[in-house]
């Protein structure tokens, strides 16, 4: 098989390790290295390659290949991170100095390799380290190394996602306290029109209690009236002055009659 035979020669002729064997090119985000069985190291996009072709034998060492898809085949992370921390970065000629991008997450150079700027950080020891430190005193295998630069990423992340859910709560609290204000409103305008119409009951209660006392006033007086054509009445006794009480007490009660029947219909 040809492409057998180019994969083969190729991996023979390869001795960087930061190379696929297969296409021969570095290791980076679109051709991340991916583990077979046997351990052997090639980049995912050979890999898939390898898969639609029908190729089911490392070349290395011949062991079958099994993997039916390129997600049956894991990254090797760790081995990702070997490389990243072997590959040089571009140098300045500014003696050495970090490129802009790298100055931003450098925290110094090395005490112990002053040529060397701190761009990694040990979590087993809570250091912050340079490349050559990550190799040789903090080598991967015994130490949890990170890029300060990637902690940095993650903090800022972190951050952002908390705040983001303190943007949503303040957001939530402040839409309930909306609806409390739009409820406390409508029942503050129901009240206020009940006392509204309250107080126009009162304001009509009181013309009626004025009314009522102007009746009761009128009353007395034609009771008092009354009393007085009784008393002439009784001492009357002459015919004619007889006819005229008799014709006024009459016109008093017709008026009386006409004033209860009014008093009635009111109230």
């Amino acid at each position: 098989d040809f492409e057998v035979a180019k994969w083969a020669t190729n991996l023979a002729s390869s001795i960087d390790p930061s190379e696929c064997g297969i296409c021969l090119q570095k290791y980076n985000t679109t051709h991340r290295p991916r583990t077979l069985q046997c351990g052997h190291n090639f980049c995912g996009t050979c890999l898939q390659n390898c898969i639609h072709q029908g190729i089911d034998k490392c070349s290395v060492c011949r062991r079958p290949l099994t993997a039916t898809t390129i997600d049956e085949i894991p990254i090797n992370t760790d081995f990702e991170q070997l490389i990243q921390m072997w590959t040089p970065r571009a140098v300045n000629t500014n003696d050495n100095e970090p490129s802009d991008e790298e100055g931003d997450f450098s925290k110094g150079r090395c005490s112990k390799h002053p040529k060397s700027f701190l761009y990694f950080k040990c979590k087993t020891h809570d250091l912050y380290i340079c490349r050559e430190c990550s190799v040789i005193q903090h080598p991967s295998s015994r130490c949890n190394i990170v890029e300060i630069k990637e902690e940095v990423m993650k903090t800022k992340e972190d951050t952002l996602k908390e705040t983001g859910k303190n943007i949503d709560s303040l957001s939530s609290a402040t839409t309930k306290l909306e609806t409390f204000i739009v409820d406390r409103k409508a029942t503050l305008a129901s009240k206020e029109s009940k006392i509204q119409s309250l107080l126009k009951e009162i304001d009509e209660d009181c013309k009626f209690i004025d009314q009522a006392q102007e009746d009761i006033a009128e009353n007395k007086s034609i009771t008092k009236q009354l009393q007085e054509c009784t008393v002439r009445l009784q001492k009357s006794t002459a015919n004619k002055e007889i006819n005229n009480e008799c014709s006024e007490l009459q016109g008093k009660n017709r008026e009386l009659q006409r004033i209860v029947v009014e008093q009635r219909e009111k109230y």
